[in-house]
């Protein structure tokens, strides 16, 4: 029978065994080795019984035992110090110089434990991330746990996920490409499950940014997960900036591209026609048809008000969007309130009064459009300059 300090260990005592766990700092190595080994074994785990004068050989015994501890039923201040006892255990041994026990007690926590003490996991590995001796790699794979755990048990404000903030670590701990693309796949997938697609969306573009020559090829799926995000966010009007990276660009030839593209050149009747001929990818990528009705409705709208110049007829705009005349306006209110357009509904003339309207895209031609702008701009103002100079010199 175990003994703890020259006392006999019941390991039927329940009490003895709950409350051993909590004298961490007043034991020497073995006695603690000792008392986490009578909780363990109370819990039914499979650890030896004696003590060895090895804290090396005690602590691999006792981490055989976690997995026991982590998917029993223990209340959270049990198990909370039964952790912390195995991570005073822990530094320990990396104070001796040994190696390798974060990367498997990080694996012990991704596949094992319960919902209700994910959390608890979370706070030992953070404990862990600032421990001195832990390396930069191990920080590495400590915040790669935790993000997993964070999306798996749903505790997304427990994590980082501030993407500068993330991009400064990953650069102090020389993280490279690989490593950044998968911490950055997982911060995206939390974004998504929170419902914050723009953070999502900004995640994404510093993923496909982490691709270079070497790694392009492996990049495909991540790039169509940020077009058809992009598409899907109600948010997002605007898409000619994803044509830039590379990942993108390298998708073409593909259905989404020619999508990506209906989106960012063209108008109602050519997404119509694109769905009609590809009903099977629209329903295989995930994207609302009728949501891309409504954004390109917008996009159309936004596209016949530029070309219109000043203003532009209920008429013309009714016919460019394919509806009725009476649900025109809300388009026309819609555009204004997501900005797309600034401009005033002259119901008596049944037109649109445009003061200035966002360009889908910026190319030479709309550096052209500009240019004729400013240049009639100027026009005006020598006008009004001069028709003020004749009516001072009349005074």
């Amino acid at each position: 029978m175990p003994t703890v300090d020259g006392e006999t260990a019941s390991l039927s005592t329940r009490d003895v065994a709950n409350a051993s766990v909590t004298y961490i700092g007043s034991v020497s190595d073995s006695d603690q080795c000792l008392h986490l080994k009578i909780y363990l074994l109370s819990l039914g785990a499979n650890v030896k019984e004696e003590v060895s004068d090895d804290l090396p050989t005690d602590f691999n015994d006792i981490m055989e035992g976690i997995t026991t501890l982590l998917d029993s039923q223990v209340d959270t201040d049990e198990m909370r110090s039964a952790l912390y006892s195995l991570c005073t255990l822990l530094m320990k041994c990396m104070k001796s110089g040994l190696t390798g026990y974060i990367s498997k007690l990080c694996s012990m926590f991704e596949q094992n434990g319960k919902q209700d003490n994910a959390g608890i996991r979370l706070e030992i590995l953070q404990t862990l991330s600032f421990y001195e001796l832990t390396s930069d790699l191990e920080k590495t794979e400590i915040f790669v746990t935790s993000l997993k755990l964070a999306k798996q048990y749903k505790l997304h404000d427990r994590v980082m996920t501030d993407i500068q903030e993330v991009s400064k670590l990953l650069d102090t701990w020389k993280v490279e490409r690989d490593g950044r693309i998968i911490i950055y796949r997982l911060i995206r997938d939390i974004f998504i499950d929170s419902q914050r697609n723009d953070e999502a969306a900004v995640v994404m573009l510093e993923l496909l940014r982490s691709y270079d020559d070497h790694n392009i090829a492996s990049s495909v799926e991540d790039a169509k997960i940020c077009v058809i995000d992009a598409l899907k966010n109600p948010e997002i009007y605007l898409f000619d900036y994803l044509l830039a990276l590379k990942p993108i660009s390298n998708l073409r030839g593909e259905l989404l591209y020619d999508l990506l593209n209906i989106f960012i050149h063209e108008d109602l009747k050519s997404y119509v026609a694109f769905y009609e001929k590809s009903k099977e990818f629209m329903q295989s990528i995930g994207l609302s048809h009728e949501e891309n009705l409504r954004k390109m409705r917008l996009l159309t709208l936004t596209s016949h008000i530029a070309k219109a110049g000043d203003a532009a007829t209920f008429d013309d705009l009714a016919a460019a969007l394919a509806l009725e005349e009476d649900s025109l306006e809300q388009y026309i209110i819609d555009a204004i309130s997501c900005k797309l357009i600034s401009a005033k509904i002259d119901e008596k003339e049944k037109k649109v009064i445009v003061k200035w309207v966002k360009s889908r895209t910026f190319g030479k031609a709309e550096l052209k459009q500009i240019g004729e702008r400013l240049l009639k701009w100027k026009n005006n103002l020598h006008l009004i300059r001069k028709n003020l100079s004749t009516i001072s010199q009349t005074v």
